[in-house]
């Protein structure tokens, strides 16, 4: 298995969103510790998507089940128990290969409400060269 993929909720915040997929990829470890094994052997590549809500994650892990997909999920407690993430072994490309990269929306000050919220202190560590993000923006 040459890489991971893990799917997680677009429509929680962020720092949520992160947590979500490392629950994800832990359970997939427990549930496949074979398929992790090789997963890691092979160099541990993961690809983060998003999907927009609980019910179309759920119609993932459907599909991967109907094609006999190995795949684990993850239901968060501190949200009531809601599906907020699955993790996916590598056969899973084509069923998700329409899903977008996660967490594109907060790259470079772009929230989801469409607002400027990118400090100083954020471009800094997402090492970002503030005028060059104002030519950006300029032209």
């Amino acid at each position: 298995m040459d890489r991971l993929y893990i799917v997680v909720r677009r429509d929680l915040p962020a720092g949520v969103q992160a947590s979500q997929c490392c629950h994800a990829e832990r359970e997939f470890a427990h549930h496949h510790p074979e398929l992790d094994r090789q997963w890691h052997a092979a160099g541990g590549n993961i690809v983060l998507l998003s999907c927009a809500n609980e019910e179309e994650l759920y119609e993932l892990i459907g599909g991967a089940s109907i094609k006999n997909i190995s795949h684990a999920h993850f239901c968060e407690a501190d949200l009531g128990g809601a599906l907020t993430a699955a993790a996916f072994a590598s056969s899973a490309r084509r069923l998700l290969s329409s899903l977008p990269l996660a967490m594109r929306e907060f790259v470079h000050g772009q929230w989801p409400t469409g607002g400027e919220r990118t400090s100083r202190r954020h471009r800094a560590a997402l090492s970002v060269d503030p005028s060059a993000e104002s030519a950006t923006r300029s032209a």
